[in-house]
């Protein structure tokens, strides 16, 4: 009798446990369908030409979609294995690989610009003496911000090879004259500080920037990376658009690779979200590429004194905590949150990047938070 009790018991509990299995896969259906229809709406009202979205937790994909073409004035649809371009949201991937080389005793956060190019001092600036890899991560090094088109007209002409050029340039910011720190954000953004930082990686290591993020953050994770428009190299990615047509990747307009640190990578949504995830890891607590202190001190550097980590800018949403950055070199855009707390993270990511398609992004992500951290 006490068997039959057992076998009872048993095939109850095992009843109980599909029935749960079967309520959160019908949840995570739902909430995969309500995810397809936002980006489809999204992308009919705001008139976008290609439009991607990813949700994940640290160890799976919650949502996953892409909707809309790679170039507006052709048939192929946009897949979520086609490159996106990253714009500013590579600086994270700089700041992440920069604590992968201090981790191994290759340089130091409070390094300084001239303990690695000493022979710069006499014609770098004052203020620029003392700036360490920290500071020009944490877009606290009063170096000019190079972020307009104009800004790089001025640049002296350099040749050899992209590290010597990078070095030319780094050595050249630091002869103009500093800005300063903006007092209520605590920091004035740069992408030439990211460029001088990623010099400083370069020197330390003998390696281009490029191949360093190659052997420490994308082999290991199975990410396939590549810098500058997706469509460059291979006409059949995604194309960028300006003024809703299609830009000519080959065009004369680009983010120059003298900051590529600061803007250049492009790669799939799917991808993507292995970079969102190694994120979550890290603020959960959980060791992987880096321990997690290491994860979350990139997260909340500069916490007293600034809205801006390292690579990670921080902020409030509905009362949540966020870590956040966006990104464009002005023909792609991509949004990126991530929600400690929920242990939730999702990157939005489409191939325009005019005032409409930013407020629709904007709009986009209002709904998956709707869908997917509010109705937990």
């Amino acid at each position: 009798m006490k068997k039959i009790y057992q076998a009872a018991m048993l095939i109850l509990t095992l009843l109980n446990l599909s029935t749960v299995v079967a309520q959160k896969s019908d949840q995570t259906m739902a909430k995969q369908e309500a995810l397809e229809r936002a980006v489809a709406k999204t992308l009919t009202t705001y008139q976008m030409p290609g439009l991607s979205a990813v949700i994940v937790d640290k160890t799976k994909i919650l949502g996953l979609t892409a909707k809309g073409k790679r170039k507006q004035t052709a048939e192929a649809k946009l897949e979520v294995t086609d490159r996106m371009h990253l714009g500013s949201n590579t600086k994270a991937m700089t700041g992440f690989l920069a604590a992968q080389l201090v981790a191994e005793g290759k340089i130091k956060w409070e390094t300084k610009v001239l303990d690695i190019f000493p022979a710069w001092k006499a014609n770098t600036k004052a203020a620029y003496q003392d700036i360490t890899l920290q500071a020009l991560l944490s877009h606290r090094a009063y170096i000019q911000p190079f972020t307009a088109g104009i800004d790089f007209m001025i640049i002296p002409p350099t040749e050899g090879t992209i590290v010597a050029r990078r070095k030319k340039f780094a050595q050249w910011v630091l002869t103009l004259e500093p800005v300063k720190i903006d007092p209520e954000s605590g920091f004035t953004y740069s992408n030439a500080g990211y460029a001088i930082a990623s010099t400083m990686l370069e020197a330390v290591t003998g390696k281009a920037w490029e191949d360093l993020l190659e052997t420490y953050l994308f082999a290991p994770l199975k990410i396939e990376a590549g810098y500058d428009w997706p469509a460059m190299k291979d006409p059949n990615q995604p194309w960028g658009h300006l003024d809703g047509a299609p830009h000519n990747p080959n065009s004369e307009y680009h983010l120059d690779l003298l900051v590529a640190a600061a803007g250049a990578v492009n790669m799939s949504t799917q991808d993507y979200a292995k970079f969102l995830q190694l994120q979550l890891k890290g603020l959960s607590g959980e060791d992987d590429l880096l321990p997690a202190k290491v994860v979350q001190f990139l997260h909340e550097a500069n916490a007293d004194s600034a809205k801006y980590g390292i690579g990670w800018g921080r902020t409030m949403i509905e009362a949540m905590p966020v870590n956040y950055h966006d990104g464009s070199a002005g023909t792609f855009y991509c949004h990126s949150l991530i929600f400690k707390e929920a242990g939730i993270a999702f990157a939005i990511l489409t191939n325009a990047a005019d005032q409409k398609t930013v407020e629709g992004v904007y709009e986009l992500s209002k709904a998956l938070r709707a869908i997917f951290i509010t109705s937990k």
